[in-house]
């Protein structure tokens, strides 16, 4: 027997409905998550925190926020540990208190959490709860490098391109710029593009440099600065094809875009 368009519809319509109904409101998952939190579920533990963090599903409390990271920081959780130590860095749901900040930002860091290591770095090249120790910057930055962290890579290049508490070396302020830029992070391209304006480490390259800047622009930085200063020196033939560089390494997704002048 055939079915009627109608009723074939109203079916499909009746299925849809049932799917999207079938979906939890974001209160109804604040209190399942709830429910095993107080389970001692740590995954649970971390995401009632963010979810009262972020006022998803329940109202915004920064101290049942601090509470829950506590819950799950204290079963090892590093993601937990990472934001707790953030929130006494800020004083947000708990005291502040820059000793416990680096004590749970230290444990996440020893469980290869990258946004610890970077801004355990950042405290002690600040000397912030401690005496300031750029050799120890130094190393957390570089692991959280290591782990792809772009602003950890920013700020590793700087510190080779600056000879603080290392020897100076363009040639690996370059390698750390260019690896922060191909994730599309404005500072580093707007720093990469100085690199190679001044021949820094890389041999200069006007092209290289205003394709950078462009970039930078583009991603909110400060590079039109450096775009307006060198369109003073380039020919206008080079500036477009320097323009036209930009949109290919957009599309290339920033990565491989040192090879692009050598194709023009």
């Amino acid at each position: 027997m055939k079915k009627s368009l109608s009723a074939t519809l109203m079916l499909l319509v009746a299925s849809v409905g049932t799917h999207a109904n079938s979906q939890p409101t974001a209160t109804e998952s604040f209190k399942q998550q709830l429910s095993l939190a107080e389970q001692g579920n740590a995954e649970a533990q971390y995401t009632v925190a963010t979810m009262y963090s972020r006022s998803q599903g329940t109202p915004l409390d920064n101290k049942q926020a601090a509470h829950w990271f506590q819950q799950a920081a204290e079963q090892g959780h590093s993601q937990a540990q990472f934001n707790l130590g953030i929130s006494h860095t800020l004083g947000r749901g708990v005291a502040k208190d820059d000793q416990l900040a680096m004590q749970w930002l230290q444990q996440a860091a020893k469980q290869d959490n990258a946004n610890a290591q970077f801004h355990l770095g950042n405290m002690y090249q600040n000397g912030r709860g401690m005496t300031a120790d750029i050799s120890q910057a130094m190393a957390l930055y570089r692991q959280a490098a290591e782990l792809g962290h772009a602003e950890a890579q920013l700020n590793y290049g700087f510190m080779f391109a600056n000879g603080q508490g290392v020897t100076k070396d363009d040639k690996q302020a370059v390698h750390w710029f260019t690896q922060a830029s191909e994730q599309g992070y404005a500072d580093a391209q707007n720093n990469l593009s100085i690199m190679y304006a001044l021949g820094r480490g890389v041999e200069a390259d006007d092209k290289l440099a205003y394709m950078w800047a462009n970039l930078s622009h583009y991603n909110g930085g400060t590079g039109d600065e450096l775009t307006e200063m060198l369109s003073h020196k380039m020919k206008a033939s080079d500036r477009r094809q320097a323009i036209e560089m930009s949109s290919v390494c957009l599309k290339q997704q920033y990565k491989g875009c040192d090879k692009l002048s050598e194709s023009r």
